[in-house]
């Protein structure tokens, strides 16, 4: 029989994005996640498998805010993955499909994060 988890998901979510945001998906290593989150690389990989599911579930979490923050829409653009990956593409297009103004809001965020607007 497993431990139970030792960690708040949600809080390591939070980190997770934040990893990813920070260093993109190819940038992001393993050890980035454990020293953002505490938690120990096996209990990551027990958690998630690897770091394709660790970008998975950091994505599944983005995709079900109803008002995505700016850097939970920058990691939605992650789009460096949707071209080879069918799971993470078609999560995308249905996203994109029920967010009638996706690129005003991604435009604002992406100029956002690059400092080139005041909100």
């Amino acid at each position: 029989m497993g431990r139970k988890k030792q960690f708040d998901l949600t809080t390591a979510m939070n980190q997770i994005q934040a990893v990813f945001i920070a260093h993109g998906y190819e940038g992001a290593s393993i050890d980035d996640f454990v020293t953002a989150t505490g938690i120990l690389r096996g209990s990551l990989y027990t958690t998630f498998g690897s770091k394709r599911g660790l970008f998975m579930a950091a994505l599944q979490a983005a995709l079900k805010t109803t008002s995505p923050t700016a850097d939970q829409l920058i990691l939605i653009a992650m789009t460096e993955l949707s071209w080879r990956d069918p799971e993470i593409n078609a999560r995308l297009q249905a996203w994109l499909t029920n967010q009638p103004n996706w690129d005003a809001l991604l435009t604002t965020a992406l100029l956002h994060r690059a400092h080139l607007t005041e909100e």
